[in-house]
């Protein structure tokens, strides 16, 4: 180890093409608890410095870097005008440029995105939604949903998780 930089928890960060910097997503799920001052940290791998800070308006679970460079981030909400626990709601993949200047636009998916991919070509956005148990593919470009896949409907019978859609592979070819 060269050195520890401090950041919230996160679940699934991610890096820059060339490698110069790296994305956390912050604060990461605390079931029950509404994020306070959600943002996405950027950190310059040369200097082990935060470089950047882009507040968010809700959770974020989840960054991956496209091959064009732009930035998917998956982030969650929940109900909280009910009583009890914060009940889990639709997510939201919203995408950004290179640098993190500029909002690029977003797409409602299923409940909890989780893991987050590209096609090769970066036209092509899927988000695997552990909340739902789905994966929602997105044309990158207009940020319409072009459908959402069934992946596990069978919540784990101890843990009552939907743990299908937990990850992804993905191979070249047709979608």
């Amino acid at each position: 180890m060269i050195g520890k930089i401090e950041v919230p928890g996160c679940e699934e960060p991610s890096i820059s093409r060339d490698g110069k910097y790296a994305y956390f997503p912050t604060l990461g799920v605390d079931f029950g608890a509404i994020p306070i001052h959600p943002k996405i940290v950027v950190i310059d791998t040369a200097t082990h410095k935060i470089v950047k800070s882009v507040s968010q308006d809700t959770g974020l679970q989840s960054i991956y870097v496209t091959p064009n460079e732009r930035i998917m981030v998956g982030k969650y909400y929940f109900d909280t005008s009910i009583s009890g626990a914060p009940k889990l709601q639709r997510g939201k993949l919203a995408v950004y440029d290179a640098e993190m200047n500029a909002f690029l636009g977003k797409s409602e998916v299923e409940m909890l995105p989780l893991t987050i991919r590209s096609s090769f070509d970066g036209k092509i956005g899927f988000v695997a939604n552990i909340g739902s148990g789905t994966v929602t593919l997105v044309d990158m470009e207009s940020m319409t949903v072009l459908k959402t896949l069934k992946v596990d409907d069978k919540p784990n019978p101890t843990t009552k998780a939907l743990q299908g859609a937990h990850g992804m592979v993905f191979f070249p070819g047709e979608v």
